[in-house]
């Protein structure tokens, strides 16, 4: 059964019992993660003609990022396939039109992020230097809302480490291979912990 317990920094955890092969209970684990977690997503964003950095997250002066989830889905007038490449980078992007929107916090009483998000409208005029791709998938887009395919690349599996950013230097960016979708718009997301 699970159960609430206010821990001597103020926050709440959430517990369940572990039953033993007998059916008694010698201990708990703690079901809620204490790391301060946020998202951002955005419906509708207009992707550039030859796309390469949509989406940005760049590590932090002051905190350890750890990338959960990052995904993109959307539209265009005619149907399209464009690659959607997870990249990370150890120098960030240069120029382009980019926003910088404000992440949300999973928990009101955690501080404000400190990574950076940048979504791009117009490609960067130079991007950072490649470490490497992380993972590659088919983005299918439909003129259809709802009927194409998202592409989601989620690292919340226990085995598995999240890819880490440490420092500002260090980007994790959904990238579009130069790929051109004529009339296209992306509804985009992600979500990560500080500590």
């Amino acid at each position: 059964m699970p159960f609430t317990q206010v821990g001597s920094n103020g926050i709440a955890s959430t517990f369940a019992t572990v039953p033993n092969p007998d059916g008694s209970v010698t201990g708990t684990v703690n079901t809620e993660s204490q790391k301060a977690t946020y998202s951002f997503a955005t419906a509708g964003t207009a992707i550039a003609a030859a796309a390469t950095d949509l989406l940005t997250i760049s590590g932090s002066a002051t905190k350890t990022i750890r990338v959960l989830s990052v995904g993109i889905g959307g539209t265009a007038t005619a149907a399209g396939v464009l690659d959607a490449v997870l990249i990370k980078r150890s120098v960030a992007n240069n120029g382009g039109t980019s926003a910088n929107p404000t992440a949300v916090a999973h928990d009101s009483t955690d501080l404000a992020a400190t990574a950076t998000l940048g979504v791009y409208t117009a490609n960067a005029s130079t991007l950072g230097t490649s470490i490497g791709p992380l993972r590659a998938a088919k983005l299918n887009l439909s003129t259809t809302t709802g009927v194409g395919q998202p592409v989601v690349y989620n690292f919340t599996n226990l085995n598995d480490k999240a890819p880490v950013l440490r420092g500002t230097n260090q980007v994790l960016a959904l990238n579009l291979n130069g790929g051109t979708a004529a009339g296209s718009s992306a509804d985009l997301w992600i979500e990560w912990t500080e500590e």
